[in-house]
């Protein structure tokens, strides 16, 4: 079995060194600054209980004070080592939040150590945009991303902007940023 506070500081860096260090979330600064973001270590092994875990982080986040909590990283190490698999489970994670009614006040974005875009290669510099040193789902507040998107100078700009930072990036670099890959 994996460390989980090992595991969280493995997600801490990797959210300071290439999301927020390379731009790739031109949002993601203030939050982790401020400490406004939950990172949960999952020790699930099962869909259904990760399932069960993942309603409970959505209740959490739904009751919280959004000056306490603004958003949560989800870790799920010990399940998903397949990206397909990975991806098929965040088409149940967003059932489960349309189900409960959640859907426009919550939503997902995903992660993994082998993320690819369909139409990619694995190799494709694109994919480390969404490549994670653990499976990983992070739930933001709707409410958040629409800011984010209506304070954003030109939002459609930033995976193009996010690929050619990955393009960019040496094989010493890319080896240090992503050693999980």
């Amino acid at each position: 079995m994996l460390n989980s506070e090992k595991i969280s500081l493995q997600v801490q860096q990797w959210l300071e060194e290439v999301v927020i260090g390379l731009g790739l979330c031109p949002f993601a600064g203030q939050p982790v600054a401020k400490g406004l973001h939950h990172i949960a270590v999952l020790d699930v092994q099962s869909i259904d209980s990760a399932l069960a875990a993942l309603r409970i982080e959505f209740e959490k986040l739904m009751t919280a004070d959004p000056k306490e909590l603004e958003t949560s990283v989800l870790i799920l190490p010990y399940l998903f080592d397949d990206f397909l698999d990975f991806n098929d489970f965040m088409s149940e994670a967003n059932n489960l939040l349309a189900d409960n009614g959640w859907q426009g006040q919550l939503q997902l974005a995903g992660f993994h150590p082998r993320y690819q875009f369909f139409g990619t290669v694995p190799e494709a510099a694109s994919n480390l945009t969404n490549c994670s040193p653990y499976p990983i789902i992070h739930i933001l507040r709707e409410d958040s991303v629409t800011w984010a998107v209506n304070s954003h100078p030109d939002i459609d700009a930033i995976p193009e902007r996010n690929i050619a930072v990955m393009e960019a990036l040496s094989v010493d670099q890319i080896s240090h940023l992503f050693p999980f890959r």
